[in-house]
């Protein structure tokens, strides 16, 4: 391939960046946290700056997404009000009358094009919210009001982070004293380890994302192949844990439904239907305002410039390919799964 002075160029600037949360910025109120303490203690290079508060970072404006994502800053800070937030119109119902949301840790380490949180957030950088006390202490409070769906991953991959917070192992703690709730973990992870040596819960769910290798290398960056994810959902359900498969968000592409079909055969040719929950199916999908700003930074990816449909401010394919995508992905699922654990996102 032919370099470009472009290519050349980015090549020379990504030479010059700082490596991954070289900086951390925390607020002067946590640094006796023990979080924070344990995360510091990580990092013992990095250059420690103190803040106020994490919005004076966070929220800068004119500020680089795509570049911070090559290399992002950690922020480490309190949460406030609210703890728990219900769930997006985008998102899966799964049945439950109340879904809710944390929202722990906010960006994330993988770089998929399709990622609604390059919409939603003017900054590429990670925040670690590390007052879990107030946050478990919010949802106590809301298991009052019923039984719950929580997600525990919505704007981030929490399990990627393990190793420095030690939030996960917290929650399957705290979903076996907590009957009530049902707490969902959605990863594109080839992480294990918070699971080999703990007993499965019923009401912990661990929904693995699955793409075709063609769709982890032109879209999903820094993720791990579908072999790895496969592998490890083999390992956690070895051990005893129920997974949710989800094959989502499903982005058409030359030839995506011959290797749709495969990656599914190769799914089940490793992991018995005796261990999955159920199966999600869903397009793209992104809310209007989040598209809009994520085409601004992102104006070069191919995901965020198809001519997507608009419906009730959500843009996704016309209902026609909606149903196509829908169809030919159940019918190769159903082949080894019954149909009542199928479900389609819209």
């Amino acid at each position: 391939m032919k370099k470009t002075a472009r290519t050349l160029n980015d090549k020379r600037v990504f030479k010059t960046l700082n490596p991954k949360f070289s900086h951390i910025y925390i607020e002067k109120g946590v640094l006796n946290n023990p979080l924070s303490q344990k995360i510091l203690f990580h990092f013992p290079k990095s250059k420690i700056i103190e803040i106020d508060h994490y919005k004076d970072f966070f929220c800068r404006p004119r500020q680089d997404f795509v570049l911070q994502k090559k290399t992002p800053k950690l922020i480490l800070a309190t949460q406030r009000t609210p703890f728990l937030y219900e769930r997006a119109r985008p998102c899966h119902w799964l049945g439950y009358q109340r879904f809710f949301y944390t929202s722990e840790i906010v960006n994330c380490l993988f770089d998929c094009e399709y990622c609604f949180l390059q919409g939603l957030y003017p900054s590429g950088n990670i925040i670690i919210f590390v007052n879990q006390a107030d946050i478990k202490k919010a949802v106590k409070e809301e298991l009052e009001n019923g039984p719950l769906m929580l997600s525990i991953s919505y704007n981030t991959d929490l399990l990627v982070f393990e190793k420095l917070t030690g939030m996960v192992e917290g929650w399957i703690n705290f979903a076996s004293k907590h009957p009530d709730i049902t707490i969902e973990l959605r990863t594109k992870s080839s992480i294990v380890f918070p699971f080999i040596h703990k007993d499965p819960l019923n009401n912990f769910q661990l929904s693995w994302s699955l793409s075709p290798n063609y769709a982890v290398n032109s879209f999903e960056h820094q993720t791990p192949s579908a072999e790895a994810r496969i592998k490890a959902i083999k390992k956690v359900t070895a051990n005893g844990w129920k997974v949710r498969l989800c094959f989502d968000p499903i982005i058409p592409f030359t030839g995506w439904k011959q290797k749709y079909e495969q990656l599914i055969e190769n799914v089940f040719a490793e992991i018995s239907t005796k261990e999955v929950i159920d199966v999600t199916i869903g397009p793209f999908r992104m809310s209007k305002e989040h598209l809009k700003q994520a085409r601004k930074r992102r104006p070069d990816s191919l995901v965020l410039a198809y001519p997507y449909k608009l419906i009730k401010d959500i843009y996704s394919y016309p209902a026609t390919q909606i149903e196509d995508i829908t169809k030919t992905i159940s019918g190769y699922i159903s082949k080894h799964l019954d149909k009542e654990r199928i479900h389609a996102a819209i």
